[in-house]
């Protein structure tokens, strides 16, 4: 019961910030609060990436964004450019409705290990963790950490990091 009523308290203040803030005329879409934000466009065509599931900057500050696609492959958009090879491709891939690969993330040593981490629907029913090594913006060294994750049917299959 503890639990659901900070939820609720939580929830209550999101939706009273959010209702201030609609309500404030001052504050316009695109307005910019923090004077010590700045925002840049680093990539301007997204089209032949397909269908985009998820993004991931490098923690290595070397400017790279890594954008995983459903279908189960991984690009690297360095600098503003779309790199020519991808960084990984995986097989076998699940991509019927919610299903394929579903997140990225990097390991918390990331900078020393060069571990980058895969959440994927691999076959029906199932659901995997898998990890590359990135050696020269190259996913090499693939090992599943996890398989045989139950979901069930082909929606919500979750895997996101927050």
């Amino acid at each position: 019961m503890i639990k659901v009523r900070a939820v609720n308290s939580w929830l209550c203040l999101l939706l009273a910030f959010a209702a201030e803030i609609s309500n404030n005329h001052s504050i316009k879409a695109g307005t910019v609060l923090d004077p010590n934000f700045s925002e840049s466009v680093f990539v301007t065509d997204l089209v032949n990436l397909g269908s985009v599931t998820g993004l991931a900057w490098a923690p290595d500050g070397s400017n790279r964004l890594f954008v995983n696609r459903k279908d189960g492959q991984v690009r690297i958009i360095k600098n503003g450019t779309l790199l020519s090879t991808p960084f990984a491709t995986l097989s076998p891939m699940l991509t019927t409705s919610e299903c394929g690969l579903l997140a990225i993330c990097f390991d918390p040593d990331f900078v020393n290990n060069h571990y980058v981490y895969l959440f994927v629907t691999s076959l029906p029913g199932s659901q995997q963790v898998i990890r590359y090594t990135d050696a020269n913006n190259v996913g090499t060294a693939k090992t599943v950490i996890l398989s045989g994750m139950p979901t069930h049917g082909n929606n919500h299959d979750g895997g996101h990091r927050h």
